[in-house]
């Protein structure tokens, strides 16, 4: 049998979004604990947009498009990256209500659906193997982008394994990485470079095992 799995770096433009729609309603809930928020964010290059609706007992006053530069900042998005967060412009449509959020908040939604995993072992962290191993590697490769080999590269990024279970056995089959890079960056360097920081990754793997 074989198995593929994939996780994307922080600046990937999924998981970008979904920080930003946190920190959203994070700052909702600082002001009123119940409050209630439905946000969606979307990104296109220096294009931010922000929709839906907050309702809370007390005004936000927030400059939304402060928050979504700081986010950027936070997850790479500096002067001399692929993009630079102080260039973003953003376009909000938020419809921010005043009023008391119970009426929807405690009602049960969509923000309290969770997902969870159970099998396996501890080796794996009760994960599956592809799905463990690509958390692994994606770990490893934001670390050297943040202060190692790698640094300055990113943030944007994609990662695929493919593992084969043969008994109780696994095989690691292909890894794919897809990495923004700078574009004084020569490319084969990179993929050196990447290639490097995995290799070392799952040789530290296979030590711990």
């Amino acid at each position: 049998m074989r198995w593929w799995a994939e996780a994307v770096l922080p600046g990937h433009p999924d998981r970008f979004c979904d920080r930003v729609a946190d920190r959203i309603i994070e700052v909702a809930e600082g002001v009123d604990d119940e409050a209630f928020g439905q946000v969606e964010v979307s990104v296109w290059g220096h294009e931010v947009w922000l929709t839906g609706a907050l309702i809370t007992r007390e005004p936000i006053g927030c400059d939304w498009r402060q928050l979504v530069v700081s986010e950027g900042l936070a997850v790479g998005y500096v002067p001399g990256s692929a993009l630079n967060a102080h260039d973003y412009v953003v376009r909000c449509s938020i419809e921010e209500e005043v009023a008391d959020p119970r009426r929807f908040s405690q009602r049960i939604n969509d923000q309290s659906i969770a997902v969870g995993w159970a099998g396996y072992d501890e080796k794996t962290d009760f994960l599956p193997m592809e799905h463990w191993l690509v958390w692994q590697l994606e770990r490893a490769l934001w670390r050297a982008i943040e202060g190692g080999s790698l640094y300055g590269e990113g943030p944007d990024g994609k990662l695929l394994v493919e593992v084969e279970e043969l008994g109780d056995e696994w095989c690691v089959r292909r890894i794919l990485v897809s990495l923004q890079q700078r574009k004084t960056t020569d490319a084969w360097v990179l993929c050196e470079g990447v290639v490097s920081v995995l290799k070392a990754a799952y040789e530290d793997i296979q030590e711990r095992d």
